[in-house]
């Protein structure tokens, strides 16, 4: 295995101490080295290193048709779920800005940051254990469902919702399903 010193040789020549990379490719890099190696693991489920880079690209795609465009921010209120690390490479790939959002944010806070932030896109559960998400969506920006943040929040275009089987169906909401298609 050699020395301490060539260990540390060999550690600073793969990894020196600065090397500009974005989120995304350093999933890419490792893709590259080791694709089917487990990343994701959940109870039910779990995702490669390429399973997830190909789906964190549909989901770009997904954003790009929404009109996400670099620079913009996409605000993400979702537990820890793999579709939260799935988007979150999705939005490095296209250059937008990931906002998370804690989830234990209510109303007023969820609207204060949401405002702040400039978000133009926002993936929220539906519902996660008491709180329901949609109901706070439908007090600060009445009518997302069709019209984005609305007069309440008029720099959100788009509100993504991803189903958690938690709370009724809200069949005019956009799914984070439909993202990828």
């Amino acid at each position: 295995m050699g020395s301490v010193a060539d260990r540390q040789r060999a550690l600073r020549a793969a990894m020196p101490v600065w090397k500009p990379r974005t989120l995304h490719a350093v999933l890419d890099d490792a893709v590259r080295a080791t694709p089917d190696r487990p990343f994701v693991i959940t109870d039910d489920q779990s995702w490669t290193y390429a399973e997830m880079a190909a789906w964190s690209k549909r989901l770009a795609a997904g954003l790009v048709a929404l009109g996400v465009t670099p620079g913009e921010k996409v605000a993400l209120v979702l537990a820890n779920y793999p579709e939260f690390v799935a988007i979150r490479y999705a939005v490095s790939r296209i250059g937008a800005v990931c906002v998370p959002i804690n989830i234990l944010n209510r109303r007023d806070e969820l609207r204060y940051l949401l405002d702040q932030s400039n978000a133009v896109l926002l993936v929220t559960m539906d519902q996660f254990r008491s709180v329901d998400y949609l109901d706070m969506l439908d007090q600060i920006a009445p009518g997302w469902e069709n019209a984005g943040g609305g007069d309440g929040l008029p720099k959100l275009r788009h509100v993504v919702v991803l189903p958690t089987g938690e709370a009724p169906d809200r069949s005019s909401a956009r799914t984070f399903s439909s993202l990828e298609t």
